[in-house]
C-alpha cells in the first residue's frame, strides 16, 4: 500500500490551540471521541469472517476523484475491520492514507487518536486530538456530511440485510445539509445515500405484503431524492444511472404506481419502469454496478439473454455478492419459464449453474435468502437431504433481509413430502403460517404512524446537542444534567426500586428526536441522584408489542410522566401520541410534570399545569429537588 504520510502534515503544523476542551468535544478520555472504534452500533457487531470482509472491502474499485464520500467511507470501514481483526499497523496505514487524501477527515483523525490512547502513546494521542479540535472549530459542511455518511455507511454495511434502519436519522441530516450546498457535485452522493435508504425501506415493506398506502411515503420521497441526484450538475454518471434504475424498481414494486403524482418534470411524468431502465443504460452502460442492477430488472422483464450478458460483464469487472445472487435467480427464472427452454438436459444444466452461483454468493456473504434459494435449487435437482440442510442454515442465519422467510418453510415442507415425511411437512407448514402472521403484524406497526418529525424512530446517536447552546459546565445555583455527559447510548438500568410501590416505574419521560441526547442524560441523573426507576423509551419496552401498546403500558405503569417541551417536540407525532395517552391518565390522577427545555408554545391541554422552565438545559436547584417528590 503506497501511503504518502507527508501530505498529512499540513493539519499537524497548524498553530496549536491553547484550549484543552471544546464545547463539541469531551477530550478527557480518548474513548469518548466519536469514531468507528467507539461507536456503540459497531461495538455490538461481531464480525464472523474477517478475511472475507477485508477482501470484499479491499476489492472495491472506487476512485476518490469521482466518488470522494464513498471512497472515504469504504476505506474508513476497511481500516476499522483491519483493526478489529488485530491488524493494527495496517489499519493505521489505511487511516493515514485517508488523511493523505482528506487531511480534515474527522473519523480518520479520531480513530488514530483512539488507537494511540489505547497504546498509551499519549503525545501522539494529543497531537491527533488537538488537530481534531482545531478542525471542528471550522464550520465545514462538507467535512460534517462526510463524517455523518461515513457513520451511516459503516452501520448500514452490517445492517443491510436486516430489517433495521438505525442509521436513517444520520442520512436525513446529511440530506438536509446537502440541500443547503448547491455548488459541489459531491452532494449527489449525499442525496443518493438517503434516497437509497428510503428505497430499501420501501423494498422491505412491499416484500412482506404492506399495503400501497403504507409504503407511499417512502416511494414518494425516494423518487423525489433520486430525481434530485439526477439534477445535480456535473454529478457522477453512475449515481445518475443508478437513480434511474431505482426509480424503475420503485415503480415495479407496486402495481399502479406512476411518476405523475411525484415529479413535476413533464418529460418524466409518463415514464414507465422500462423507460427508466432504458434511460439508465443511456446514461452509463459500462459501470459494473449499473450493469448488475439493470440485469436484475431485465430478469423481471424476461429479457434473460440481455440480463445474463450484463451480469457476466459486471462479474468480469468485480466479484459481487449481488451479481452472483441475481445470476442464480435469473437461472431459476429461466428454468421455470416453460417457453424459454424445453430440453431436459439444458434445464438441468441451468439448475447446476444456479447452484454454483448461490454457493459463490454464500462464500461472499451469508444471508437467509441465498441458503433458501440454494436449498430450493437442490430440491429441484432431487438432492433432498442437501436441500434440507440449506433450509436449516437459512432459518439459523443471523442475517435477515427483504426476502420473505415464510417461503423457506413452504419449500422445506415440499422437500419433506418428497421423502415421505408428512408429519414433518405439516410442522413446517405451521411454521410458515406462524412466520407469515408475524411478518404481517410487524410490517407496519402503529410506530410508523407515530414517526418522529424526521421520519424514523429516533435513536439519538447523532443528535447535535451543540446546536441548542446548552450549558455544559457547573453554574452555581443550578443543576446541570450535561455536566457529566457520557456517550449517547441508553442509560443502563440500575434496577432501582420504585418509591411508589403501586407503579412499576417512578417516571416515564416523553420527548422528541432532537432532545433525545439531553433526555438520556436527564434519566441517568434522575436514576443516579434519587435512586428512582425511570421507564426509558426502547430500553424498557416489550420487543413483542407494537409501539402504541408499549407507550400505553409504559404510561399506565408510571407514577409520573415527565413531558419535555421544545419547539420540535410539540410538532412530533410520537410525542403528541404520548401526550394524548398521558391526558387519559389525568382523568383519574394527577401525573403530568411538564418541563420546558426550550421556549415553545405549551399545548392547550397542559397549559394550566405548573411547569419547570430550564435555563440553557439547567435546573434551578430547588426545581431539581422537586423532581423526587413531584
Amino acid at each position: 500500500m503506497d501511503i504518502q504520510l507527508t501530505s498529512c502534515e499540513k493539519w499537524r503544523t497548524c498553530p496549536t490551540s491553547t484550549t484543552e476542551t471544546s464545547p463539541q468535544l469531551n477530550t478527557s478520555n480518548g474513548e469518548e471521541l466519536s469514531c468507528h472504534l467507539t461507536w456503540t452500533d459497531l461495538k455490538k457487531i461481531k464480525i464472523k469472517h474477517f478475511e472475507t470482509e477485508i477482501q470484499l472491502l479491499s476489492s472495491r474499485n472506487v476512485n476518490y476523484n469521482e466518488l470522494p464520500t464513498y471512497y472515504l467511507s469504504i476505506n474508513n470501514l476497511l481500516a476499522y475491520v483491519l483493526y478489529t481483526a488485530g491488524q493494527t499497523q495496517l489499519s493505521v496505514s489505511v487511516w493515514e492514507e485517508i488523511l493523505a487524501r482528506d487531511s480534515g477527515n474527522y473519523n480518520a483523525i479520531s480513530n488514530l487518536a483512539v488507537i494511540y490512547f489505547r497504546q498509551s502513546k499519549l503525545s501522539k494521542y494529543r497531537e491527533y486530538r488537538n488537530a481534531l479540535m482545531r478542525i471542528m472549530q471550522v464550520d465545514d459542511t462538507k467535512a460534517k456530511v462526510r463524517a455523518m455518511i461515513d457513520k451511516a455507511h459503516a452501520i448500514r454495511h452490517f445492517q443491510q440485510d436486516k430489517r433495521d434502519f438505525t442509521y436513517m436519522d444520520i442520512l436525513i441530516k446529511s440530506a438536509e445539509l446537502a440541500e443547503s450546498v448547491t455548488c459541489i457535485p459531491e452532494r449527489a452522493e449525499w442525496l443518493f445515500d438517503y434516497a437509497l435508504a428510503l428505497y430499501r425501506k420501501d423494498a422491505q415493506l412491499t416484500s412482506t405484503g404492506a399495503k400501497p398506502s403504507e409504503t407511499y411515503h417512502y416511494f414518494k420521497n425516494a423518487v423525489s431524492y433520486f430525481n434530485k441526484v439526477i439534477r445535480v450538475q456535473n454529478g457522477p454518471l453512475n449515481y445518475k444511472a443508478l437513480s434511474w434504475i431505482f426509480m424503475s424498481i420503485l415503480l415495479r414494486h407496486v402495481k399502479g404506481r406512476t411518476l405523475c403524482e411525484v415529479v413535476d418534470d413533464e418529460d418524466m411524468r409518463n415514464m414507465t419502469a422500462q423507460d427508466c431502465l432504458e434511460q439508465a443504460l443511456k446514461v452509463n452502460s459500462d459501470d459494473r454496478i449499473v450493469q448488475r442492477r439493470a440485469a436484475s430488472e431485465y430478469m423481471y422483464l424476461k429479457r434473460y439473454s440481455e440480463a445474463l450478458c450484463l451480469l457476466d460483464d459486471s462479474l468480469k469487472q468485480e466479484e459481487s455478492w449481488f451479481a452472483y445472487r441475481y445470476r442464480g435467480l435469473l437461472r431459476l427464472e429461466m428454468f421455470k419459464d416453460k417457453d424459454y427452454i424445453t430440453d431436459t438436459v439444458q434445464k438441468r444444466q441451468i439448475l447446476l449453474d444456479a447452484k454454483n452461483d448461490f454457493e459463490q454468493a454464500i462464500n461472499l456473504k451469508e444471508v437467509h435468502a441465498d441458503h433458501s434459494d440454494l436449498g430450493y435449487t437442490l430440491y429441484l435437482l432431487g438432492d433432498y437431504n442437501l436441500a434440507i440442510n440449506q433450509f436449516v442454515a437459512a432459518v439459523n442465519c443471523e442475517q435477515n433481509d427483504n426476502f420473505d422467510p415464510s417461503i423457506t418453510y413452504c419449500r422445506w415442507a415440499e422437500c419433506l413430502y418428497a421423502i415421505d415425511e408428512p408429519e414433518g411437512a405439516l410442522r413446517q407448514l405451521h411454521l410458515h403460517k406462524q412466520t407469515r402472521s408475524q411478518l404481517n403484524r410487524s410490517t407496519i406497526t402503529l410506530a410508523e404512524a407515530f414517526q418522529s418529525s424526521r421520519c424514523e424512530r429516533c435513536n439519538g446517536i447523532d443528535c447535535d446537542i451543540s446546536q441548542f447552546k446548552f450549558c455544559l459546565s457547573y453554574v452555581p445555583g443550578y443543576v446541570n444534567v450535561l455536566s457529566e455527559m457520557t456517550l449517547p447510548s441508553p442509560p443502563i438500568s440500575h434496577q432501582n426500586q420504585t418509591l411508589n410501590k403501586t407503579y412499576k416505574y417512578d417516571f416515564f419521560v416523553s420527548f422528541c428526536h432532537d432532545d433525545y441526547k439531553w433526555c438520556l442524560e436527564l434519566i441517568r441523573k434522575l436514576e443516579k441522584d434519587f435512586k428512582i426507576r425511570c421507564c426509558v423509551r426502547y430500553r424498557d419496552y416489550d420487543a413483542d408489542e407494537s409501539m402504541a401498546a408499549d407507550v400505553t403500558n409504559a404510561i399506565q405503569n408510571s407514577f409520573k410522566i415527565i413531558t419535555i417541551i421544545s419547539p420540535e417536540s410539540v410538532k412530533d407525532k410520537l410525542w403528541q401520541f404520548e401526550l394524548m395517552k398521558s391526558m387519559e391518565q389525568m382523568i383519574t390522577r394527577s401525573c403530568i410534570a411538564p418541563i420546558i427545555l426550550r421556549q415553545a408554545c405549551v399545548p392547550r391541554e397542559i397549559e394550566h399545569l405548573s411547569n419547570i422552565r430550564l435555563f440553557r438545559g439547567q435546573f434551578l436547584k430547588e426545581d431539581w429537588s422537586r423532581q423526587k417528590g413531584s
